[in-house]
């Protein structure tokens, strides 16, 4: 078994890694998607914490991950970017010796930090125009059902779990489509070779995830971009890799997307 961790698992000492591997007998493969995180400065108050993180990520980058997105435009048919990973062990490198966030100590290391943040928001911005026109399309299904029996819905109703669980399902298709496109952009961005084999079962287990985490959110009416970096672990999945986390959201998440052989909690 290969494990994919949440990046709150590097934090502290390591001892949730080191239990992880002697309960599951699993191998660490650190993503990059956490080497990201890690590296987004917040303020140097908690620049040792994520230090020491950096560090624990660093004791396993001989078995580290590609982000998702590239590992799903590799299983799609692309070539891996030559030195990709190797990239981000180096700055991680740096990183973990740095003395403060200063533009003069990053300078010195051979870092520009405000680059991760900037690849992170980019991140969450993908994320925010996906949800926002798939939240349009749902609002877009209400409004023509309203207008077909001719009285408005009370939000109780078309927000109700089961209701909005059969119209999302009739998106899954168009969330397809927008991942793919994605890839496509991906590549070009990257001038990765290869091409897209619009394979869905390449993306299979994220689309489930996907599909139960709009479900939720529709139903709270409450979506939350903050979750979008944590919600692409789950793409992992898709390599035959585990993800294991503290959250119990995502735990909730994988029971109902019924992906629980794929997940592991970490109490």
């Amino acid at each position: 078994m290969t494990i994919v961790p949440d990046t709150n698992l590097f934090y502290g000492r390591g001892t949730d890694l080191a239990d992880l591997v002697s309960s599951s007998g699993g191998t660490i493969s650190p993503s990059l998607v956490s080497a990201l995180e890690l590296l987004c400065a917040e303020s140097d108050a908690g620049l040792p914490r994520r230090q020491q993180a950096a560090q624990n990520w660093l004791q396993y980058s001989g078995n580290a991950v590609i982000d998702n997105e590239i590992a799903h435009a590799v299983a799609l048919g692309f070539t891996l970017p030559p030195d990709y990973i190797s990239a981000f062990v180096t700055v991680l490198e740096r990183f973990v010796t740095l003395p403060d966030t200063s533009k003069e100590s990053q300078a010195k290391a051979g870092l520009d930090l405000s680059a991760a943040v900037l690849a992170k928001d980019g991140v969450s911005a993908r994320f925010v125009a996906k949800v926002d026109a798939l939240f349009g399309a749902y609002r877009s299904q209400v409004a023509a059902a309203e207008q077909r029996y001719g009285n408005r819905i009370p939000h109780s109703v078309s927000h109700e779990e089961s209701i909005v669980r059969r119209i999302v399902t009739h998106f899954r298709s168009n969330i397809e489509d927008v991942h793919f496109r994605r890839i496509d952009d991906l590549a070009t961005e990257l001038a990765l070779q290869g091409s897209n084999s619009r394979d869905a079962s390449k993306i299979r287990h994220y689309v489930d995830i996907y599909l139960e985490f709009l479900v939720r959110k529709i139903a709270e009416g409450s979506p939350h971009i903050n979750d979008y970096v944590d919600l692409q672990f789950f793409a992992y999945l898709d390599l035959g890799y585990t993800f294991a986390s503290k959250e119990k959201k995502w735990r909730e998440l994988a029971d109902l997307a019924g992906k629980t052989s794929n997940f592991i909690f970490v109490p």
